[in-house]
C-alpha cells in the first residue's frame, strides 16, 4: 500500500453501537447513550463490546482484502496497529478487569488455505502498539 493511501485511512469519528461498534450513519439513530443497533437489540453476544477503526469500505476494505487474499501479512500487523485508536474507549468502558486481546480462531481449512490467521495478525499489531500480548489460549467453536 503506498504511503499516500496509508496516510489517508481515517478512523470513524461518528456514533457507533455501544455493543458491537458498528457505525451509525446518522445521529438520529441515537435516542440515548444506550442505543443499540438492530442486530444487538435482537441477539445476545458472548462479548461485552467491540470497536472498529473505520468503516469497511473504500481504502480500508481494499487493505483488508489485500491482507486476507494476497498474503500481505505485514499489512495485517500495520492494520492491527491502527486499532490502538479504538483501544482507549474499550479500556475506559470495560467493567472489572482490563480487556484482553483474543484473536478469533480461523477455520482450519481457511488457515491452511491462507497460511495465516488474519485476526491473529491484527491482534499482534494492536498488541505491539499497546505493549500488550494477545491471549493465545486457543478458542474452539463447534461448527
Amino acid at each position: 500500500m503506498c504511503r499516500n493511501c496509508w496516510e489517508s485511512l481515517e478512523p470513524w469519528q461518528g456514533p457507533v453501537c455501544p455493543r458491537c461498534g458498528i457505525p451509525f450513519a446518522t445521529d438520529v439513530a441515537l435516542d440515548s447513550s444506550a442505543a443499540l443497533c438492530p442486530q444487538c437489540r435482537k441477539e445476545e453476544f458472548d462479548f461485552d463490546a467491540a470497536r472498529a477503526y473505520g468503516v469497511y469500505a473504500g481504502k480500508i476494505r481494499a487493505a483488508i482484502l489485500r491482507m486476507k487474499f494476497q498474503g500481505r501479512e505485514r499489512l495485517g500487523l500495520k492494520l492491527g496497529g491502527l486499532l490502538a485508536a479504538s483501544w482507549d474507549w474499550v479500556a475506559k468502558n470495560s467493567e472489572g478487569e482490563l480487556p484482553v486481546l483474543v484473536p478469533v480462531p480461523l477455520h482450519s481449512s481457511r488457515q491452511r488455505e491462507r497460511g495465516f490467521n488474519q485476526a491473529e495478525l491484527l491482534a499482534w499489531g494492536l498488541g505491539r502498539e499497546l505493549e500488550k500480548r494477545p491471549n493465545h489460549h486457543p478458542l474452539q467453536f463447534e461448527t
